[in-house]
């Protein structure tokens, strides 16, 4: 499917959630991107978390991906330790993440980052759109297809709220 066929179905499937005030990129180039996973499909993908978007890429143990920065912003929560993956929910909690607060309340989460990525990001950097700010990995819970890993890269909008967050549907800025 292509990138813009999967928005257009991206935006039908979830139009009844609110709609991010930022723009974003993509987190990736173009040309690293394998496929986009329907959110509807992910067993992660409820809630809060149901506009979640999964970006398939390359298994990183045949080819690194470089994951981009989708928005300007600053970094104020995350984990990036882990190395065990697997099908499982016991494997939820070894997933690396990185949070990074942008204007208007937002945030963007990025997901299934390497624990050793180019750049080691710490609270409080900053990072500007489209800057490299990690790799792709295997961490936390991921499928399996006919024997092969569903390498991908996860990204959350959401707005910050009193206890939690509200998931945002993504308003592209370059598609």
């Amino acid at each position: 499917m292509e990138h813009q066929d999967f928005i257009g179905k991206y935006e039908e499937s979830l139009e009844e959630i609110e709609l991010s005030i930022n723009t974003y990129s993509l987190p990736l180039r173009i040309e690293d991107l394998v496929g986009i996973y329907e959110p509807r499909f992910s067993p992660e993908h409820k809630g809060e978390f149901a506009p979640a978007i999964d970006f398939a890429v390359a298994d990183p143990r045949v080819r690194e991906t470089e994951v981009l920065a989708p928005c300007d912003g600053v970094v104020f929560a995350g984990r990036l330790a882990n190395t065990r993956w697997g099908e499982g929910r016991e494997f939820v909690k070894f997933l690396n993440w990185i949070n990074i607060r942008t204007d208007n309340n937002e945030f963007f989460e990025l997901a299934h980052i390497a624990p050793i990525s180019r750049r080691i990001l710490r609270v409080g950097d900053r990072v500007k759109r489209g800057e490299v700010i990690a790799v792709a990995g295997l961490n936390g819970r991921m499928t399996v297809t006919d024997g092969k890993v569903d390498s991908h890269i996860h990204m959350l909008v959401g707005r910050e709220k009193p206890n939690g967050f509200t998931g945002l549907r993504v308003r592209w800025a370059d598609l």
